[in-house]
Order: C-alpha cells, then sequence, then structure tokens
C-alpha cells in the first residue's frame, strides 16, 4: 500500500489519466495491458503504479542500470572510445564529429 501523501501535497491537482499496474503487466493481465493501450491511445499518457512488491526487481535493476550508466560516462573519452561496438551508430563518439557543427562551436567546445 502506497504512503499518504504529505499534507502540503493533498491538494495538488492531479491529471485524468489512466493508473496502469505494474505487477498486473508483469503478470502478463490482458484486461491491464488493454487498458494501456487504450491510454495511449486516448492520452498518450499514464500514471504506473509502481508500490506494488513485484516492482522491486524493477526499481533494483533500475539502480543497476543507473550506477553501470554513470560509472561509464564518467571515464574518459579516450577510455570511452575504446568501448567495442556492434555497428558504426553505436558507442561513444566526440561531439564535434557527431554532429553538424558550426566551426565557432567546435572551437567552443574545445575550451
Amino acid at each position: 500500500m502506497a504512503a499518504p501523501r504529505p499534507a502540503k501535497y493533498m491538494n495538488v491537482p492531479k491529471a485524468d489519466l489512466s493508473t496502469i499496474q505494474f505487477i498486473n503487466l508483469l503478470d502478463k493481465d490482458g484486461s491491464e495491458l488493454k487498458k494501456l493501450i487504450t491510454a495511449c491511445k486516448k492520452d498518450g499518457f499514464s500514471y504506473l503504479n509502481l508500490q506494488h512488491g513485484g516492482s522491486e526487481k524493477f526499481w533494483t535493476d533500475l539502480y543497476k542500470i543507473d550506477t553501470i550508466t554513470k560509472q561509464w560516462f564518467s571515464q574518459s573519452e579516450y577510455v570511452k572510445l575504446k568501448t567495442p561496438t556492434v555497428s558504426l551508430s553505436h558507442g561513444s563518439k566526440p561531439l564535434e564529429t557527431s554532429l553538424e557543427l558550426s566551426s565557432h562551436t567546435k572551437m567552443a567546445l574545445r575550451h
């Protein structure tokens, strides 16, 4: 069960959107999937309830991904460029070679 909202957030307006139960999606519940598809078609947005026990793995995995991503991006450009990739469109590329930049912008990036 979700913790109650702090008093200062009790009267915050809430959009009239569907709430999708993540645990039901994990269980491959057909009605919840239909609800998600309907919400996507109708509004393009929905609330995703991640308060149930089945969401623990999601949060754990998300934390691990965040940690690994931060570690990788904290490396020098030189090290990142050595990372093997599956194609020329993957991996790290120096900013000035991966974008069409003006010479003024390229000069600013070097300083």
